[in-house]
């Protein structure tokens, strides 16, 4: 389980502490710390927001873009790139001469007959996500030339804690509970999380659900429409990437990141292909392909969560391929149990 300072410290106050040492001790009192301690973003610096201005394609390239970026300079910044998504007016990250990405400083240096004085970053090369499919788009209100960091969380300490340590103690199950075991370390008061009065919703149409079998004693469900956010925050990518969980889209990555932050696992079905939802288990086996593209062997003791009769999930462990949240999905049902 990886757990982020950052995000411990929404909960608690510990300004003025050592946090190594605070990790130390609760790895001394509570739960072992494993393997190496990480400091998210200190390899990286000299990296700004910078803003397309033109674009023009290689005269020998079918792949290389020569560029005019926008770093809040007096001189527009010449630049070659290779990323398939690079357009006029778009923002990106930007690695300056005299940059520092991991071992690599950055230095104008010519390419592919034309001379490069920086260059354009993915959020990969700059260690905030897997993503490498083209540059960072930076959709934030932003002056040009802004460091990076001064914007998004990217310097943060996340440790390991062993999974086996904690299997007594499910109140630890989250970066809220491990934020309460600091504040009890440390001495500081814990803040209360902020809880929505769910009776303006009372009025709103009841979900079809109904549980028909023993194994399951309790279930909760919400549905939300017009949903019409796809890409999350990027701080929040940037916390389920440092804690070892990839960004999806934004209804998919909310489950996750209030998973990692209370403990409490949730899943998001596309409402428009789950209708009438039974928890229920059956008599033959089949099988069943889960959102990895996996496809599960599921035996009569296996509890699933379905649309009437149709496999839709496995109940608390993961969902199906078939009723994913997708790139156009608008309206979902959320689920906890």
């Amino acid at each position: 389980m990886f757990l982020s300072m950052n995000w411990i410290k929404d909960f608690v106050d510990l300004s003025g502490l050592d946090e190594l040492k605070l990790i130390n001790q609760f790895s001394l009192s509570t739960a072992e710390v494993e393997n190496d301690i990480q400091f998210k973003g200190s390899d990286i610096s000299g990296i700004v927001v910078a803003e397309i201005k033109s674009v023009e394609e290689h005269p020998e390239s079918k792949k290389l873009h020569l560029l005019k970026v926008d770093i809040g300079e007096a001189e527009l910044v010449d630049v070659v790139c290779g990323a398939p998504n690079v357009r006029v007016g778009m923002k990106t990250a930007f690695a300056k001469v005299g940059a520092k990405i991991g071992e690599i400083e950055i230095a104008p240096r010519p390419l592919a007959g034309y001379m490069s004085c920086g260059m354009c970053c993915s959020e990969k090369e700059i260690g905030i996500s897997d993503d490498h499919s083209g540059i960072m788009e930076i959709t934030d209100d932003v002056a040009n030339g802004t460091d990076l960091k001064e914007i998004y969380a990217i310097d943060d300490i996340v440790f390991e804690v062993d999974n086996k340590s904690l299997t007594n103690r499910p109140d630890l199950w989250s970066h809220y509970g491990i934020a309460r075991e600091f504040a009890a370390i440390a001495g500081r008061p814990l803040k209360e999380l902020g809880f929505a009065d769910l009776k303006a919703y009372d009025d709103l149409p009841k979900v079809d659900m109904k549980i028909e079998d023993p194994l399951c004693y309790r279930y909760s469900s919400l549905q939300f429409e017009n949903c019409t956010r796809s890409v999350s925050p990027v701080d929040m990518r940037i916390r389920l990437f440092y804690c070892g969980m990839r960004a999806i889209n934004f209804l998919a990555d909310m489950t996750n990141y209030l998973m990692l932050e209370m403990g409490q696992p949730m899943h998001a079905f596309d409402s428009r292909k789950v209708g009438k939802i039974r928890i229920k288990r059956f008599e033959n086996e089949f099988d069943f392909t889960t959102l990895d593209g996996v496809e599960r062997h599921i035996d009569p003791e296996t509890l699933m969560i379905c649309d009437d009769n149709t496999p839709v999930a496995i109940a608390g462990i993961m969902g199906g391929l078939d009723s994913e949240i997708v790139e156009d999905t608008n309206t979902l049902t959320l689920e906890s149990a």
